[in-house]
Parts: C-alpha cells; sequence; structure tokens
C-alpha cells in the first residue's frame, strides 16, 4: 500500500488550516470559558461561543485557509450557505457533543469541551474541503 502525500498546495492549505483552526479553537474555548462565569449554565456559554466563533470561522477559512475570492453575488452566497449549512451540523456536534459528554460520561464541562473541539476541527476542515470552499 502506497501513501501519496499532498502536494505542495494542499501542504500550503493543511498548515493555514491548522493555524487558523487553532485561533478559531482557543477563541471558542476561550470564549466558553468566560462565558462560563456570567451565564447561568455551561450550555448558554456554550451556544454563544459556538456562534461567534463560527463567524470568526468563516472569515478566516474563507480569506486565510482556503484563500476563496468569490466575487459574484451567486457564487458568493452558496458558499455562505454551504458554510452555515456544514457549519451548522458541526454546532450541532459541538453542542450536544458537549451535553453528552457531561450529562452522560459525567466530565467536567471545560475538559468535554476541549474534547468536543477535537472532534469538531476534522469534521470542519472536511467539509470545508469538500463542500464549502472547494476550488
Amino acid at each position: 500500500m502506497t501513501i501519496n502525500m499532498p502536494d505542495r498546495d494542499e501542504q500550503a492549505r493543511l498548515v493555514r488550516y491548522a493555524v487558523g483552526g487553532f485561533s478559531t479553537t482557543l477563541l471558542n474555548i476561550f470564549l466558553f470559558w468566560v462565558l462560563s462565569f456570567i451565564m447561568p449554565g455551561y450550555r448558554s456559554a456554550n451556544l454563544i461561543a459556538i456562534i461567534l466563533t463560527k463567524i470568526y470561522g468563516y472569515l478566516i477559512n474563507k480569506l486565510f485557509v482556503f484563500r476563496s475570492r468569490h466575487l459574484t453575488n451567486r457564487k458568493l452566497v452558496r458558499e455562505i450557505l454551504t458554510y452555515i449549512a456544514s457549519r451548522g451540523f458541526t454546532g450541532v456536534v459541538d453542542y450536544f457533543g458537549l451535553i453528552f459528554l457531561v450529562s452522560v460520561i459525567r466530565l467536567a464541562p471545560f475538559p468535554a469541551k476541549v474534547i468536543v473541539q477535537g472532534i469538531v476541527i476534522i469534521l470542519n476542515y472536511v467539509l470545508g474541503k469538500i463542500i464549502v470552499f472547494k476550488p
């Protein structure tokens, strides 16, 4: 079995995704942590953190990771709608994954949030590459 190494463009995109994904993940976890002190319950804090970081994530992925430069209204609307759909899905994974880990597995909210973010990072990259920001 041979393993094909990604070409230079794909390697560069993976590095950019790592940087962008890392910053988005840190923002999500940081907002969750801060909001946990302000909001009643971890669920509200998580929902607000998810919404804010999805907006930030769109901008980072569009401009920095995938370098999408759709200038026509039609392509831009399609890109935004597919982003909302794919990130909506991972937002659901993020929201209910945290509830599952806290309520069923009995992890503390903060470590559970970190675990869920690892899953979300992988899903976001795959969906971003094949659905949202395809060349």
